[in-house]
């Protein structure tokens, strides 16, 4: 067996011409769970595969700065095809400065959630 060091690194964004800084990201995991309902009795052990795509959008100026993150996360239960999910999310804000003492913030989310635990057959 052998171990390497890992490297983490900051996602590099792309930046459009109108000083839009577009992030893309994308996780991904595989674990085991020894009882993946979170139930007392017949628990149930599965390899589980996340997949977690999110791209982000940034936009700075002088006084104004936008950001929108929008992503998903996939949970993909390899014992048990039917307790697959998808969860949804999205977020935004916006931050306008209109003299030292005057200041907007504005926030904003959406979530979709589905919890395995709650599945029990």
């Amino acid at each position: 067996m052998l171990a390497t060091p890992a490297l983490a690194l900051e996602p590099a964004g792309y930046k459009t011409a109108e000083d839009l800084l577009i992030t893309p990201t994308l996780k991904l995991a595989e674990r085991f769970d020894d009882n993946f309902r979170s139930v007392e009795t017949n628990e149930e052990d599965s390899f589980v595969t996340t997949i977690a795509p999110n791209v982000n959008f940034n936009k700075k100026g002088k006084k104004a700065e936008f950001n929108l993150d929008i992503g998903a996360v996939q949970d993909i239960f390899h014992s048990s095809h039917s307790d697959d999910n998808l969860d949804r999310y999205a977020s935004t804000s916006l931050a306008l400065d209109f003299t030292r003492r005057h200041r907007l913030r504005l926030n904003a989310g959406y979530n979709h959630t589905e919890e395995t635990a709650s599945l029990v057959q």
